[in-house]
């Protein structure tokens, strides 16, 4: 039934139905081998459905040496309310494929691996920048201080997309170090007016992401009122409202 383009959800329902825990391991063969994506979504659907066995079952196909099988279990793992007690997806972490690593991810936060912040530190410098940002979002609201540096050095003064480069300056907000103070001054201001006094940098996401945090994180900062007072003159209405208290429109 399977190997139609057209799948009848309504039988295939049925005979799952029909099958119980008997429907797992040949549902599991299409979910890896299927070229139809429309396919693997509706398998991938019913699986989530079936309990715990799918997980114990999704485990024994990670012995599969295929990136895109590990890739399809790792992602129908962590839609499963449980996880298998002996799943162990640490060494998945290191697989050499990325897509394997960025699905790794979650699942690895999830069973609170050894290393939490070496976890993290790793997808931080990870090319894939939908790894980054899970990492990112996973310390948006509890930012270690041993991260500090690794968030600034491996995202924010780094050549990836704006977007994430400014959702990094952002999370450095939830640090008082004064590392991460230095970083989103120097973000802030660049270079001199002919007067000899501090510029603010030109509009960007980082930039509107950096006065924004100074705002809400540094206000009583004699170098951050210089910088917020500088915003709320620009002439662009973004700048003025990040320069806003508690970061205005963030």
């Amino acid at each position: 039934m399977l190997d139609a383009a057209d799948v009848d959800e309504a039988a295939l329902q049925m005979l799952i139905d029909g099958m119980g825990s008997a429907a797992i391991p040949p549902l599991l063969d299409v979910l890896a081998d299927s070229d139809l994506r429309s396919v693997r979504r509706k398998v991938f659907d019913r699986l989530v459905k079936m309990g715990p066995e799918v997980g114990e079952r999704a485990v024994e196909r990670l012995a599969d040496g295929r990136w895109f099988v590990l890739r399809n279990m790792l992602a129908l793992l962590q839609k499963l309310e449980a996880l298998p007690a002996h799943f162990d997806p640490a060494k998945l972490l290191e697989h050499p494929d990325e897509r394997v690593r960025r699905e790794s991810l979650p699942l690895a936060l999830r069973k609170g691996v050894a290393g939490r912040e070496r976890v993290i530190a790793a997808a931080l410098g990870e090319s894939d920048e939908r790894t980054v940002r899970m990492a990112l979002i996973e310390i948006q609201k509890d930012l270690p201080e041993t991260l500090v540096p690794v968030v600034v050095n491996r995202v924010v003064k780094s050549e990836r997309s704006p977007e994430i480069r400014a959702l990094g300056a952002r999370i450095l907000g939830n640090s008082r170090s004064n590392l991460a103070l230095e970083v989103l001054l120097g973000l802030s201001i660049e270079g001199k007016s002919l007067m000899g006094r501090n510029k603010l940098a030109e509009k960007s996401p980082i930039l509107i992401a950096a006065v924004q945090t100074l705002a809400r994180a540094w206000p009583g900062d004699p170098r951050v009122r210089e910088v917020l007072s500088l915003a709320s003159k620009s002439e662009d209405v973004d700048i003025r409202k990040a320069a806003e208290p508690a970061g205005g429109g963030a």
